[in-house]
């Protein structure tokens, strides 16, 4: 039996790793119409993203976005795969500091100014 869950829990994980490819129609039948918050969040994402050195920018956005994983990346690039690990740990660890800070200069809106706007507001 355990066996059996571990053998599911992996194949869900590993569905998981992998992008979905839906079509633009299916998206706009299931889609939700985003708020002004979230796009306000990605945008302070993508100023965040921007500010890492190209290096860890390249390999974030190749292990995230693009969903490759650590050693595929390695090989493509042709450094080692800890290199590959460390420096996206590290471009990781520089976006939470800069999204985080509302002293980063990043024209971001944090939870902390939303709640005084919201304040003002109502």
């Amino acid at each position: 039996m355990t066996i059996m869950h571990n053998e599911h829990t992996n194949d869900v994980r590993r569905r998981m790793r992998k992008p979905a490819h839906v079509s633009d129609e299916a998206l706009e039948k299931v889609g939700i119409r985003s708020t002004q918050d979230e796009l306000v969040e990605l945008r302070e994402v993508r100023r965040a993203v921007a500010r890492l050195p190209e290096i860890q920018r390249e390999l974030l956005l190749l292990h995230s976005v693009d969903g490759l994983k650590c050693d595929e990346i390695a090989k493509r690039m042709g450094i080692p795969l800890g290199t590959v690990q460390s420096r996206i740990w590290r471009a990781r660890i520089t976006l939470r500091g800069l999204i985080g800070n509302p002293n980063a200069r990043l024209g971001l809106a944090h939870e902390q100014e939303r709640r005084q706007a919201k304040m003002w507001i109502n």
